[in-house]
């Protein structure tokens, strides 16, 4: 069975700089021309209550300048696509277009009065120079967003890799250095993180090193392959670019080479909010945590700010982002604990990472799905989960298994708010606009992760994709108590559509209504 995915690629043309023709950027003459149009309303304003007669005689002359302006921002090349966008050239283009349009009409009113006898010199200059404004407060807003969102920021990348084995072959420590390593987690740490790593790693092992750093440049200095095993005693809380340090770490270790961590997850930090303060400042006090530690990192316009002032420090994650930014990097999880202050995470080496981008967890997410014809398709919805999830949804369903409508047990990756969307389906409302697209249809099969998919019967995966999937799925039609009758309550519904399309659907979409509203089914 093959998937396709389906790409859409926007081309641009991107013409030799030395020529004075090419192919404008038509966004870049968009945002000039409303950026014209606030021009004439401002300057509508102030003319209406000066002289209410000489309105059309601006609105002409804001025509004419508009079009000049046009004219001589291409002849700047102000809407050439580029490349690389540079933020000094593009002020310096706005900058010489306003003084050439301004010179020009005060050349014009000067030489040639019989044509520019309605116009004042006056509205003139304040309409460049309002443009003129708008322009460069548009360019500096869009330099903020490169600047907040990282755009210019090359991530380090990590070369994939054949099969690599650790270089040394191990040897046991001697008592009196492996008693030193013991005192040294305790010092960062407690006697619960001691137990939890020697249960995992092999301490005595010449090859595995221990470390407590939060700077990249002790990452880098690691010799590769020398190690089969790193922990780091220091907290990922206090880590700006954790990405970065596993993926380093990833291209440090040697196939199935093991990874240690450590973290405080938000819930420690409820819970000592909780025992230090009183129940009312308790309240104010988490409220004010959470978005200071996990809103303000998160949010696209203020991340690169607040990393900037905090240098990454302090922050909180939940337990479900740690997993998910592991298995992201090519890591599988092997094993879990928590003490009374830390949660520890062991993970072997399993692949070379994915590609290093700057993620950004939104209110509405695209997820991949599983569609007709074996298609994945992007279908939008609410984000109800902790950022990472998605890259654990095989680990969960290995370790929690599915319900009897296909959903994994207990998903840990579910925030509380989002329990509340999903049980009132407020975080499908997004998928109205796939379905305005033709990606989805009213009643069918629920559109699925691959991950999700993979755990069907052979038989219902190739039956699936003979179908498109839909909003409202067939087990809201016969309510199914058991993964074996949500299989057969699929299969049945793709078998009657195939028949009768148009009478399957009717059918099933007043049966699910009615179990919605009068019996009161309820989404996971």
């Amino acid at each position: 069975m093959q998937f396709k995915t389906k790409y859409y690629y926007r081309s641009t043309t991107i013409m030799n700089s030395n020529r004075l023709f090419y192919k404008p950027n038509p966004y870049k003459i968009a945002i000039d021309v409303i950026a014209w149009i606030i021009t004439l309303s401002i300057l509508l304003i102030w003319r209406v209550s000066a002289e209410k007669y000489s309105i059309i005689n601006y609105i002409y002359v804001f025509g004419g300048t508009l079009g000049y302006w046009l004219v001589v921002a291409y002849f700047f090349q102000r809407y050439r696509p580029r490349k690389r966008y540079r933020f000094l050239k593009e002020l310096g283009i706005v900058l010489i277009v306003s003084l050439t349009v301004l010179a020009t009409f005060y050349i014009g009113i000067e030489h040639f009065a019989s044509i520019f006898k309605n116009v004042s010199l006056y509205v003139i200059t304040s309409m460049i120079l309002i443009m003129f404004i708008i322009s460069y407060t548009i360019i500096l807003t869009y330099q903020f967003y490169r600047y907040a969102t990282n755009m210019d920021e090359e991530l380090p990348q990590v070369e994939h890799r054949q099969s690599a084995e650790v270089l040394k072959k191990s040897k046991e420590i001697d008592s009196d250095e492996l008693e030193d390593i013991r005192n040294e987690i305790k010092t960062y740490t407690d006697s619960g993180s001691l137990d939890f790593i020697e249960q995992h790693i092999d301490l005595r092992s010449s090859n595995t090193r221990l470390f407590a750093s939060t700077t990249h440049f002790n990452f880098n200095t690691i010799r590769q392959y020398r190690y089969s095993a790193l922990v780091n005693l220091a907290k990922l809380n206090s880590i700006r670019g954790i990405n970065i340090i596993f993926n380093k770490v990833n291209e440090k270790l040697p196939d199935g080479g093991l990874w240690c961590i450590c973290y405080e997850s938000i819930y420690q930090l409820r819970e000592y909010i909780n025992k230090k303060y009183p129940p009312i400042i308790r309240n104010i006090v988490q409220v004010a945590a959470f978005f200071t530690k996990r809103i303000l990192p998160k949010i696209a316009l203020t991340s690169r700010l607040y990393f900037d002032i905090t240098k990454g420090k302090n922050r909180y994650f939940s337990h479900t982002e740690i997993l998910g930014r592991l298995y992201y990097c090519g890591f599988e999880v092997i094993a879990e604990g928590k003490t009374d202050t830390l949660n520890w995470v062991v993970a072997r080496r399993k692949s070379n990472p994915k590609y290093l981008v700057h993620k950004r967890y939104g209110v509405i997410i695209k997820l991949p799905r599983v569609c007709k014809n074996g298609e994945i398709r992007p279908i939008y919805k609410m984000r109800t989960m902790y950022p990472y999830a998605e890259y654990i949804q095989s680990y969960m369903y290995r370790k929690s298994g599915t319900d009897d409508i296909g959903k994994i047990k207990n998903d840990m990756r579910i925030t509380g708010w989002g329990r509340i969307f999903r049980k009132f389906w407020i975080d499908e409302l997004p998928m109205i606009w796939n379905l305005v697209k033709g990606d989805l249809k009213l009643v069918g099969v629920r559109p699925v992760s691959m991950a999700n998919f993979k755990t069907y019967p052979k038989y219902l995966q190739d039956k699936r994709i003979k179908v498109k999937p839909g909003l409202i799925p067939p087990m809201y039609y016969d309510m199914p108590k058991s993964d074996e009758d949500f299989y057969r309550s699929e299969e049945r519904y793709i078998d009657r559509y195939l028949k009768s399309p148009l009478k399957t659907d009717i059918q099933y979409l007043f049966g699910a209504l009615y179990n919605i509203f009068i019996k009161r089914a309820r989404s996971h």
